[in-house]
């Protein structure tokens, strides 16, 4: 019987018609218009209502994730918190932060409306 050593995998991206990304958004509403949104895109999608719970779903299978897309401001573990828990083991995954709060620079807004929200989460990989 062969042994298979896991820790030894490398990060494939899985086809470009349908990255995964892990969705970590406090507010019900949102997370469900992301996920939707992301989905009709046909990017494969799972979320988490805080930073802890992403974390641990994250740390669950950390090369089942091409991307993380998380709010800023969360419960249990804000979004910095969740991006440095996630680059800890897999610091050359895209991290994209959005925030509710409006005029925040360098964030995309929350909920990002469809064509950015795509148009963002696509172009991370395409350098």
């Amino acid at each position: 019987m062969m042994s298979h050593d896991t820790s030894q995998r490398i990060a494939q991206p899985h086809p470009p018609d349908r990255r995964a990304i892990l969705v970590a958004e406090d507010d019900d509403a949102v997370r469900e218009f992301v996920r939707i949104v992301l989905e009709q895109a046909n990017f494969r999608v799972s979320t988490a209502p805080n930073g802890r719970a992403a974390g641990d779903l994250f740390e669950a299978d950390p090369l089942a994730f091409d991307m993380l897309l998380t709010d800023v401001v969360m419960p249990l573990a804000t979004g910095v918190e969740l991006a440095a828990r996630v680059r800890a083991a897999r610091p050359e995954l895209p991290v994209l932060f959005m925030s509710a709060f409006p005029g925040s620079p360098g964030l995309a807004p929350c909920p990002l409306p469809p064509g950015p929200c795509c148009s963002k989460s696509r172009s991370r990989w395409s350098n």
